[in-house]
């Protein structure tokens, strides 16, 4: 009887210390996976309201912007930063572009090496 019990208790010791080094190791690829919990708008109405007047990304923390471009509907480039602070207005060459889809491109190195590409369309509402 006595065997059975220790040996009960240094399994469940065992267990739950390996327990304990999955936790961390699941916290640690939480944590990783949180750094690159970047926003990226569909629409902005740059109208001069003070509310999505400007496109640009959201939450770009611990992580560095390779590029961000707009382009649109032919290719043009009508913006294009590596701030992640600065956004795009809706202008070109001082003057506002008209209500449509536009393309963009944006290249992100994270805090661990690792470079994401997003590629999508916003939408400039007036």
């Amino acid at each position: 009887m006595r065997r059975m019990v220790l040996l009960l208790i240094t399994v469940l010791c065992a267990g739950t210390e390996m327990f304990a080094q999955e936790q961390k190791e699941i916290n640690k690829q939480t944590e990783i996976v949180a750094q690159r919990n970047i926003l990226i708008p569909n629409a902005f109405t740059p109208n001069g309201d003070g509310k999505n007047d400007v496109f640009k990304l959201i939450n770009v923390k611990g992580a560095q912007v390779i590029e961000f471009k707009i382009f649109n509907r032919w290719g043009t480039v009508m913006f294009n930063t590596v701030d992640p602070e600065e956004g795009w207005d809706g202008r070109y060459r001082n003057q506002e572009q008209p209500v449509g889809v536009y393309g963009y491109g944006i290249r992100i190195k994270y805090s661990d090496g690792v470079i994401e590409t997003y590629r999508g369309t916003v939408t400039l509402i007036r």
